[in-house]
C-alpha cells in the first residue's frame, strides 16, 4: 500500500512540475548587426571576436569553417547547442539541440533560460 502511495506521490509531483515549466516561443536572432562596422574588420578577425565574446558569457566554442562557429552551453542540469552564422557585418543564431530545456519542435518552443542565454549572447556581440 505505501509502495502505490509513493507512486501516486511521484506521479502527482511529475505531472505538476512537467506542467508548470516555463515554455516560452523560441527566439531566433536573424541578421543581427555587429556594432563595429569597421569595413576593414578582416572574417578571420570576426572570428575571434565571436568566439573571446561568447566565452566570456561562458560558451564553449568551435569553428566550423570561416562564417561558422557551433556554441556549446553547459548550465547545472541542462545544456544547448547553437550555430552562429555570420560575416563581416551580420551574424545569425540558430538552435541545434538542447537537453533539459523542453524544446518543443511543433510549438517552437523552449524553457526561458533558453532564450535568456541568446539575448545575452546576441547582446554581448552586438556591442563594441
Amino acid at each position: 500500500m505505501i509502495n502505490k502511495i509513493t507512486f501516486l506521490i511521484i506521479l502527482l509531483y511529475t505531472t505538476l512540475c512537467c506542467g508548470c515549466i516555463n515554455r516560452v516561443p523560441i527566439y531566433y536572432c536573424k541578421n543581427a548587426s555587429f556594432k563595429s562596422k569597421d569595413q576593414e574588420i578582416s572574417l578571420a578577425q570576426r572570428t575571434n571576436e565571436i568566439t573571446l565574446k561568447a566565452n566570456n558569457k561562458k560558451w564553449n566554442t568551435e569553428v566550423i569553417k570561416q562564417g561558422e562557429i557551433q556554441a556549446y552551453f553547459n548550465g547545472v542540469n541542462y545544456s544547448c547547442e547553437i550555430l552562429i552564422e555570420y560575416n563581416k557585418q551580420f551574424f545569425n543564431i540558430y538552435y541545434l539541440k538542447s537537453r533539459h530545456m523542453f524544446y518543443n519542435p511543433e510549438k517552437h518552443s523552449i524553457h526561458v533560460q533558453y532564450n535568456y542565454l541568446i539575448r545575452q549572447l546576441e547582446n554581448s556581440l552586438k556591442s563594441k
